[in-house]
């Protein structure tokens, strides 16, 4: 029995240890949104200009 309760104590820690990293990389990735999304703007905004410039010649 103590066996048993070793193998599921040590599964429990394990399964805790990587929910923990994946929420530092959910974390990491949440901070890295806003600049991500500007970028994504910026760069909707400069082939929204090219187009328009391409339209005139």
């Amino acid at each position: 029995m103590k066996t048993n309760l070793n193998m599921v104590t040590s599964r429990r820690k394990e399964l805790l240890e990587l929910i923990a990293a994946a929420a530092d990389e959910i974390a990491s990735i949440d901070r890295n949104l806003p600049i991500l999304y500007s970028q994504a703007l910026e760069e909707d905004l400069l082939q929204s200009e090219e187009n328009a410039l391409a339209q005139t010649c």
